[in-house]
Formats: C-alpha cells, sequence, structure tokens
C-alpha cells in the first residue's frame, strides 16, 4: 500500500487515525443532544432537549428512535475493525478491512441523514454523528484512492 497506510503517527497511519477519530466522535456524539425542541416562541429557555440515549424512551416513531444507538454500534464496529490490525490482530486483508471501514462509514452515514431528514430540530449531537459518519468514510477511503493513481 502507500501513503496513506504506512504508519506514521505511532503505530496509526493516516487512513486509520483518521476512521478512529471519526468513530471516537461517534460515539461521544451518543451522549449529547441530539434534538432541540423549543417550547414557546418566547422563552427558549424552556425547551426540551434530548439526548441520544434519552431517544429511547421517547415516545416517537420506531426508527427514528433507534437512529442514535444505530449510529453509535456502528461506530464502536468501525472503531474495533480500524484498532485491531494496530495491535497486530488480523481478522482479514488490509484491503477488506478499509472496505469494511467505508461500507460502515456509508451505513452510519445513512442512518444520521434519515434522522436529519425526519427533524428541523437537530442539536450537535447529530451533526456530530454525520461529521463522524464522514470522517469513518474517509478513513477507509484514502487507501482505495491511493491505489487508483
Amino acid at each position: 500500500m502507500g501513503n496513506f497506510t504506512q504508519p506514521r503517527i505511532g503505530p496509526f497511519s493516516v487512513a486509520a487515525l483518521i476512521a478512529t477519530l471519526g468513530a471516537v466522535i461517534g460515539i461521544v456524539a451518543l451522549f449529547l443532544n441530539w434534538y432541540d425542541w423549543p417550547d414557546s416562541r418566547f422563552f427558549k429557555v424552556l425547551s426540551e432537549q434530548i439526548t441520544g440515549i434519552g431517544f429511547l424512551t421517547e415516545n416517537t416513531d420506531a426508527f427514528q428512535k433507534f437512529c442514535p444507538l444505530i449510529s453509535c454500534i456502528i461506530m464502536v464496529i468501525s472503531l474495533i475493525v480500524t484498532i485491531l490490525p494496530i495491535f497486530k490482530v488480523k481478522l482479514m486483508s488490509e484491503d477488506r478491512t478499509y472496505l469494511v471501514t467505508i461500507a460502515l462509514g456509508v451505513l452510519s452515514l445513512a442512518v444520521v441523514i434519515v434522522f436529519l431528514s425526519w427533524t428541523d430540530h437537530a442539536s450537535i449531537g447529530a451533526y456530530m454523528g454525520l461529521v463522524a459518519s464522514i470522517l469513518v468514510l474517509l478513513g477507509g477511503a484514502l487507501p482505495m484512492v491511493e491505489e487508483l493513481e
């Protein structure tokens, strides 16, 4: 492989570091506010803020309720997939590892976009989930783009 897959930052390659950073951001996003609904037009203090975990107890549609949790589970799986090669645990070839990372990034991106299309009152956690999904996708795609050159 090339520049993006060679260890440059400690045991991390640039691609693995980007994907790992995205996965960690995606996991942290679950604990932040995903939804912010002001109850009053005049008093912004009186608003309902729901974290990603808080959606599990909300009375909403079945799929939207689980979007933050599904996104977090995908991020945990992508974190495991990107960190295991650093510890010399080889589950699959390096090419397949990056393909799986791309697939997980696309899947998480789709889940977060579905959530964002469901509401116009999304908060910081949803947008951090979006950025995290893009970073995981980018971390998996960098080595594949490098091979095309």
